[in-house]
């Protein structure tokens, strides 16, 4: 990994990673608590989102913008589920 240099892009990145991240948090959450039978797994990958924004590193850019792409994409599936 190679590190840039911080730049306010680098702020609004990281803000629309946790913006997304609530988003799907949020999803998850009310999912879990369902009695349907995603809820073990929605708990399960609550966690892991929760630890993947924790650990990611801001001035990596790359990581930043995949992991924002991977929870709009998880957002775009679970909101068009029925």
């Amino acid at each position: 990994m190679q590190a840039s240099a911080w730049r306010v892009s680098d702020a609004v990145a990281i803000e629309a990673l946790r913006e997304d991240s609530t988003t799907l948090g949020s999803l998850l959450l009310a999912l879990s608590r369902s009695d349907g039978p995603g809820a073990a797994t929605a708990r399960q990958e609550l966690g892991e989102v929760r630890r993947d924004v924790l650990s990611v590193d801001g001035y990596d850019r790359r990581t930043v913008e995949a992991l924002t792409a991977r929870f709009r994409e998880r957002i775009r599936v679970l909101r068009s589920a029925p």
